[in-house]
């Protein structure tokens, strides 16, 4: 939620949304969930876990209608959102049950890669930022 707050306040639109989102989206939905799963468990009812792919679904849906938003940072930020979209698209499809066995382990290996490409992103930028030149790279954005 800081960093939504941070980027807003940057006068970032887009990454201030998706991070406010975001961080609403896991704290709401990943506490509600585990509140009712936990409390379900107790009682020995079993829950359903499938209603929290349309969760991810709505996920999914924000985060591809602000993609486009990031074809103007570098191209590692561009593709780190692009392997976002397929990893949460990914995890709403298994939880509702399509291809679970596969689509699983699939999103969790693209939510590694992101994870890869958001180390990098967040390295370059700091050490960049350090030595005030280019010692980690980042490709130029595709739009200007």
């Amino acid at each position: 939620m800081a960093a939504g707050l941070i980027e807003l306040k940057d006068h970032n639109i887009a990454g201030g949304n998706l991070m406010l989102f975001f961080g609403a989206f896991f704290m709401v939905t990943g506490a509600f969930g585990m509140l009712i799963k936990t409390d379900l468990a107790a009682k020995g009812v079993l829950f359903d876990a499938s209603i929290e792919g349309y969760t991810w679904l709505c996920a999914f849906l924000v985060l591809v209608a602000l993609t486009p938003c990031y074809l103007k940072a570098n191209k590692v930020f561009f593709w780190l959102v692009i392997v976002a979209d397929a990893a949460v698209l990914f995890i709403a499809l298994a939880d509702l049950g399509v291809a679970k066995a596969v689509l699983a382990p699939a999103a969790g290996w693209l939510l590694l890669l992101a994870g890869f490409l958001a180390l990098y992103l967040v390295s370059a930028i700091a050490v960049n930022g350090t030595f005030g030149k280019t010692v980690l790279p980042l490709p130029a954005p595709y739009i200007k």
